[in-house]
């Protein structure tokens, strides 16, 4: 423990003690519920330490599932704290741990606070550091693809989504008792030949659902995509909640189309824990497995849907309600930025897509990406540092919808031309060039996207995406060019 008597001590040795006691009764919680009381004797123990000790006590708290105790350490912490950034930060982490308090000591009663508090602390001006930059630095006409954003802002945000998709799981799972079927259902369910639809708002909501959680584990594994410098651990506790949430997603479609056997997406996915952390990461998804063996494997579960699918996706939910165990990376806390800078050119105009770039369709846009990969910021020590083997381009030109509405949703839209080529950064420089051409009249948008291969050949999809506006049009110099031939006679 730090000693008064020591001026050199800087409290290692009482953080590592706190951490080796949170793995101890971490793990004794797997199996049996804990008197809170040892968590008062650590914060007296550490009363005395200064901010830093406390604040690196409080992290290790959160990695392993204290929330109460990290939340008491954090709220003093965020009373006192030097400058504004930091208050900031520390606000988003007393939030989001106060949050997790309040679920795990009301289980699915809390789950719409919970959600609304990782709501808040997500959208924090600080939850990307002290030293957090502003996206949209990395270029020009920036696309918001999360290049800039920091690691710990991003999970946040991916948690505060989870936990209102399972809310939405929650009132869809309630919906068979409070909104019952009604006369007609069994005559609609026959017109429509969905058997589930007997149940009335029930499958619907139940169906919505199960899109909203497919979105979180969606979020999840776009964030291990883009995490391109996070350490291994983090990168595999980003892995368990994108599975995690996949398979209760897969187990909610499984209800509403009445499919008994289980889809082999997920059986190929081998997820063993290798550490504390994982075990406690993968304990919802093993809940999540036995209640649906209980479910389908059961001989007396007849055909359509009863309230047993009804309690079971209220267990589902219940199973998944638990604190969150923070990745290493994102309880680091270290200010994002982007990993590399590009120019594009012709550049683009902070103008209207009115005033966009015209394009006579018989020529062809040359578009010219010049880029520098940046130093990198890991967000551990312990590991070797990624090594940047290639720059993936891919170009794309995306068709305007013909609407007169002025904001254009492009998301649904598939674009017209797709190019995809490799460069080799030269001394942290890289280069492309692609020729762009449309068949038909209209605006266009010309995304450029750059994403890094590493020394394994994997891709990471860590921008940046930029894009401009064109305005293809047909060249006026060919309209009477073409002339009718006339016969003699």
């Amino acid at each position: 423990m730090a000693s008064k008597d020591n001026p050199d001590d800087d409290g290692t040795a009482l953080v590592l003690l706190c951490t080796v006691l949170f793995q101890e009764r971490a793990g004794k919680a797997l199996t049996q519920k804990l008197n809170p009381a040892w968590q008062d004797k650590i914060l007296q123990t550490i009363a005395s330490s200064n901010g830093w000790v406390r604040y690196r006590v409080g992290r290790a708290a959160l990695r392993y599932g204290h929330h109460s105790l990290a939340a008491s350490i954090l709220k003093r912490l965020s009373e006192e704290a030097p400058s504004e950034a930091a208050q900031r930060w520390l606000m988003a982490l007393y939030r989001a741990a106060a949050a997790d308090a309040k679920l795990v000591q009301e289980g699915i009663t809390g789950l719409e606070e919970a959600s609304a508090g990782w709501e808040v602390c997500s959208g924090w001006g600080g939850a990307g550091g002290a030293g957090g930059a502003a996206p949209g630095g990395c270029a020009a006409g920036c696309g918001g693809c999360g290049a800039c954003s920091a690691l710990a802002p991003a999970w946040m945000r991916a948690r505060a989504h989870a936990l209102a998709a399972l809310a939405r799981t929650l009132h869809a799972a309630r919906a068979l008792c409070t909104q019952p079927p009604p006369a007609i259902a069994h005559t609609y369910a026959q017109s429509t030949r969905d058997v589930s639809l007997k149940a009335g708002a029930f499958a619907t909501a139940l169906r919505k659902a199960a899109r909203a959680v497919g979105g979180a584990a969606q979020r999840y594994g776009a964030i291990a995509k883009t995490a391109f410098h996070a350490d291994d651990a983090t990168l595999r506790h980003l892995h368990i909640s994108q599975y995690t949430y996949a398979q209760l997603a897969q187990f909610l479609d499984r209800i509403t189309s009445n499919q008994q056997e289980r889809p082999p997406e997920l059986d190929n996915v081998d997820l063993k824990p290798t550490s504390l952390e994982e075990m406690i990461a993968l304990s919802p998804s093993t809940a999540l497995a036995d209640i649906s063996t209980k479910l389908f494997d059961n001989p007396t579960t007849g055909p359509g849907i009863t309230h047993r699918h009804a309690e079971a996706v209220i267990g589902a939910v219940r199973a998944l309600c638990v604190g969150a165990v923070w990745p290493r990376g994102a309880c680091a806390g270290r200010g994002g930025g982007a990993l590399c800078r590009v120019s594009l050119s012709p550049a683009w105009p902070p103008a209207p897509p009115d005033h966009a770039a015209t394009l006579p369709l018989s020529h062809r846009l040359a578009l010219k990406l010049e880029g520098v990969v940046l130093p990198p910021v890991p967000l551990s020590k312990r590991q070797r540092q990624r090594q940047v083997k290639g720059v993936q381009i891919t170009v794309t030109a995306t068709p305007h919808p013909r609407s007169n509405e002025k904001t254009v949703e492009l998301t649904n839209i598939q674009p017209v031309l797709t190019a995809v080529q490799t460069v080799t950064p030269v001394r942290d420089y890289f280069s492309a060039q692609q020729l762009v051409s449309v068949n038909t009249p209209g605006l266009y948008t010309v995304a450029v996207e750059a994403g890094f291969v590493d020394e394994k050949g994997e891709l990471w999809n860590t921008g940046p995406r930029t894009s401009i506006v064109i305005k293809a049009h047909e060249d006026p110099s060919t309209k009477g060019s073409t002339q009718v031939s006339r016969s003699r006679f």
